[in-house]
């Protein structure tokens, strides 16, 4: 049935993110262990160069100001994607059911205890006001 085959897809999706999330710890892992072993070896210079680029691209003017593009383009279309999450429905329309409400809660809490006070950190006050849930 169509209810079996997404489940399925729902668990294959999972299992490989998992896969792909314990791979990317491990490989993550193993380059900070030869970065410390090896603080002159080709692993170290190749992460100070991409830190010296990553710094020059903070500091540039343009680059945060298309990424605040990049981010407000985001943030205002968010409201009207539909969300696996939400079973795919989008923000606004679950906004609108009870059981939509408490998915979109969960998501939103998700959200506030990830922000870190980043440029691409949602404004919830917002999209709370935007969905009627504030």
């Amino acid at each position: 049935t169509r209810q079996d085959r997404k489940t399925l897809l729902s668990y294959f999706r999972d299992t490989t993110l998992a896969q792909l999330k314990n791979a990317a710890i491990s490989s993550l892992e193993q380059m900070l262990k030869e970065i410390r072993n090896d603080p002159n070896g080709p692993r170290a210079r190749s992460y100070a160069h991409g830190k010296r680029e990553i710094d020059a691209l903070n500091d540039s003017p343009e680059a945060r100001r298309l990424l605040k593009e990049m981010v407000d383009s985001h943030w205002s279309a968010w409201p009207d994607t539909p969300l696996p999450m939400l079973n795919d429905e989008t923000p606004r329309e679950a906004a609108k059911t009870e059981i939509g409400r408490e998915r979109l809660e969960a998501l939103l809490w998700d959200f506030e205890q990830r922000c870190t006070g980043q440029p691409h950190d949602p404004d919830l006050a917002k999209l709370r006001k935007q969905l009627g849930m504030d």
